[in-house]
């Protein structure tokens, strides 16, 4: 009890950057369990939140996502982790330099390449910007890994990568819709804003 958190975002801790691609991570203490040392790491944790339905008195279980265990550390209290979600998968080196497709042919190309399930179908790719445009990666590019690659085309979405909580790759489009309001309370006095903007003539 009170060890468990899972951390995610979705940008720079202080800028706002499209197209992010972060590894959600997870902590937490495991005690009284029969898994002796060596048999944690690799492991698959799935988590899920319990609430109480009180017209059942019921449960109904919320999923929190699904995790690969990276370190275990042992101690008398117990065992502590650190796990990761799927997207430590697109970590692998891309075998390529050079390819054209649409963004969901490109996307399933590598979420087959990486043994990851794209969370989102045809259609729904399609309705981001630039989802029906056929994208062109060239030679000179920087993209070195998958996520190089997820990363620039989710930024040509106008959106950001994450995993969800089946462990399914999807893209998450920023909108003009606020979803908080902070109050004035809340708010820093001290805040600073650039003139700073960044002109793209071409892609």
């Amino acid at each position: 009890e009170g060890s468990l958190s899972i951390h995610r975002q979705c940008s720079e801790p202080s800028i706002i950057k499209i197209g992010g691609v972060y590894t959600s991570e997870l902590r937490g203490k495991f005690i009284n369990v029969n898994i002796g040392k060596g048999e944690w790491v690799g492991k698959t944790v799935t988590f899920s939140e319990g609430l109480l339905i009180s017209s059942l008195n019921e449960y109904e279980y919320v999923p929190l996502g699904t995790f690969k265990i990276a370190e275990a550390t042992h101690s008398l209290e117990g065992v502590s982790i650190v796990a990761y979600d799927n997207m430590i998968s697109f970590d692998d080196i891309v075998d390529f330099t050079t390819t054209v497709g649409t963004p969901y042919e490109l996307l399933s190309y590598i979420c087959s390449s990486c043994n990851v399930t794209l969370g989102l179908s045809q259609a729904q790719i399609e309705l981001f910007p630039n989802g029906t445009e056929t994208l062109t990666i060239h030679g000179n590019n920087d993209i070195k890994t998958y996520r190089d690659l997820l990363s620039w085309i989710s930024q040509a979405l106008c959106s950001f990568a994450t995993i969800n909580r089946n462990g399914a790759l999807i893209l998450v489009r920023y909108s003009n819709n606020p979803i908080y309001s902070i109050d004035e309370y809340n708010r820093f006095n001290d805040c600073s804003f650039s003139d700073y903007s960044t002109r793209y003539t071409g892609m």
